[in-house]
């Protein structure tokens, strides 16, 4: 009879992990972000214009306007959501390395 309780406990347990591995990688969404999710969290931090939007290795490049209405070219961690501006990568200097891809 003891063992009953037992082998219930041990699937509940089971069952727990993988519903838990499973929200953790669905809610998570670190790796999975999407163009359209990095173009959203540029906007929600306030730039405009945002375009040029594409996966470059680990991060994302884009261009924007900032709030000064100035060009901008940055970087977001698809793992962090980290945005960081790139002073010396621009969509002018990508486009004459010939990286760009309109």
């Amino acid at each position: 009879m003891r063992q009953q309780p037992l082998a219930m406990a041990a699937v509940l347990a089971v069952v727990l992990y993988g519903a838990g591995s499973a929200l953790a990688q669905s809610s998570g969404k670190t790796h999975g972000m999407t163009e359209g999710d990095v173009t959203s969290k540029l906007e929600a931090a306030g730039y405009s214009n945002v375009h040029g939007v594409e996966r470059e290795g680990k991060h994302f490049d884009a261009d924007a306007t900032t709030k000064d209405g100035k060009p901008i070219h940055l970087h977001v961690d698809p793992g962090t959501g980290k945005i960081t501006a790139v002073a010396h990568e621009s969509e002018r200097e990508e486009a004459k390395e010939g990286r760009h891809y309109p």
